[in-house]
């Protein structure tokens, strides 16, 4: 017997340790009474009384909501349910950004007297303009047991959730819990929501240049997170076919707003998204981007991401090519590395989408009116242990012949440290080491004739970047 209670005890303790292993994002448990108590009161700083409860349906008009004391302290209610199904709904909106595994927890019940709706579904969407998904049902009666969700779980995904999720409980009959017809003042009532979810530590490095449209109403496609150096750099569609920058429109993203663009037809290899950013004073350089295709008029199927230094080839970032479909979750690339070349430079740094592929992802020739859309693009970098922003590049920096055949003779008024030569692949061809010294007589004999990039470092520690011709 007591082996029996022991290992009940053991069981009891372990689940309760899996119960709790995740973290409160939001939680409405109307704790007052008030009307305050639409307001999240449990959960993180971005939740706690700003997001609220609504009674709402498809056309965005909200009910009157009020606070009774039931099931054991205050729930909400609302009524107008009549004629309600597939339109009208519970709804919450909350941030998540970082978390992973989220899960919804709630109760509802049915007015005895006035009873209100017996059956819902719960649907969530990511962003706030995404499509609802549906995640399950429940069967409301007159108690708090019976239509009751626990730890519902969203959609795997394949990284942590956009800022702006939301949730209803949405009617799919008209029918009462006492199984008559909805009327005008049955009375519908839920408590205890309770969203759930496993903290992940965001990419440490911090963002350099980054784009996510926030603002649906603007037309100015500048950063909106960037280092200074980079807060004027504007994301662009360019038609290397005829030369043109293209323009593009505003629409519905994965978090709150995305970069929508039409005309992909016979755009293979010609057509893409650039945008242009400063790496100075910045090392391991990656990138992560968000890809979706339009679903009515889908765009093209893959991508592949290339970069170029100030006026130079474009050349392709190894392992960024891209699958991509009309949801947010096939062509995400995330945390892709840029070369070494990239790093801490003085050059401008382009990166660039450019179309793969004349058909959309149902295999169909893409017309002029299928939509690709880009969204999260963020260039992340660690800053330079060794750099300064307070230094001045050297007054004097000669490097010649341009081209060489046979020497590279470099000379400065200030000393060197390192001096390496990058193909335009971004792989390392050469590098020298110096220090105490102003003149270097850098030997490309044995260097494959062509154009490269020579990365220059300083004594005093920041990076100066030249292009250079080998014969």
């Amino acid at each position: 017997m007591k082996q029996t209670i022991l290992i009940s005890l053991t069981l009891l303790i372990i689940g309760s340790m899996s119960a709790y292993s995740q973290d409160t994002i939001a939680g409405w448990t109307f704790p007052t009474g008030t009307t305050d108590d639409k307001y999240c009161n449990l959960g993180t700083d971005e939740n706690v009384g700003s997001k609220d409860l609504r009674a709402t349906d498809i056309n965005d008009n909200s009910r009157e909501i009020t606070y009774t004391e039931d099931n054991g302290n205050f729930a909400a209610k609302a009524v107008h349910w009549e004629e309600g199904k597939e339109t009208k709904y519970w709804m919450i909106r909350f941030d998540a950004e970082n978390y992973k595994d989220i899960a919804i927890s709630s109760k509802q019940r049915s007015d005895g007297a006035n009873p209100g709706p017996r059956d819902f579904a719960i649907d969530y969407k990511l962003g706030s303009e995404g499509e609802w998904t549906r995640l399950d049902s429940v069967v409301v009666k007159n108690d708090w047991t019976t239509g009751v969700i626990e730890e519902l779980a969203l959609s795997e995904h394949s990284d942590t959730y956009p800022n702006t999720i939301s949730v209803r409980w949405i009617m799919t009959s008209d029918t009462s819990a006492y199984d008559s017809e909805v009327f005008e003042d049955g009375i519908s009532w839920i408590d205890d929501i309770l969203v759930t979810g496993t903290y992940v530590e965001p990419n440490p490095q911090p963002i350099i240049a980054g784009w996510t449209f926030p603002d649906p109403f603007s037309s100015d496609y500048t950063a909106d997170t960037s280092i200074d150096a980079n807060a004027e750099f504007e994301l662009k569609l360019e038609n290397a076919n005829t030369g043109d920058t293209e323009s593009f429109n505003l629409g519905s993203g994965y978090s709150t707003f995305a970069a929508y663009a039409s005309g992909w037809a016979d755009m293979n290899g010609e057509k893409y998204w650039m945008v242009k950013f400063k790496t100075e004073g910045y090392k391991n350089i990656n990138f992560t981007s968000r890809q979706s295709s339009g679903t009515q008029y889908p765009g093209p199927d893959s991508f592949i991401v290339q970069y170029r230094l100030g006026g130079g080839e474009w050349m392709d970032v190894e392992g960024a090519e891209v699958q991509v479909d009309d949801t947010w979750f096939t062509g995400v690339l995330e945390n892709v590395s840029l070369p070494e070349v990239c790093w801490d430079t003085t050059a401008s740094v382009y990166l660039r989408w450019l179309s793969n592929s004349n058909t959309d992802f149902n295999g169909n020739t893409l017309t002029d009116n299928d939509e690709t859309i880009i969204d999260n693009i963020r260039i992340r970098g660690e800053k330079s242990t060794i750099g300064t922003e307070d230094v001045k590049a050297p007054a004097k920096l000669e490097v010649s012949p341009v081209p060489a055949e046979d020497v590279l003779y470099l000379s400065s008024d200030e000393k060197f440290a390192q001096v390496s030569i990058f193909s335009l692949q971004g792989e390392q061809v050469k590098t020298v080491t110096e220090s105490e010294t102003r003149e270097i007589n850098l030997n490309v004999a044995n260097i494959r004739p062509g154009t490269y990039l020579l990365k220059i470092t300083m004594d005093k520690g920041y990076v100066l970047t030249r292009k250079i011709v080998v014969l």
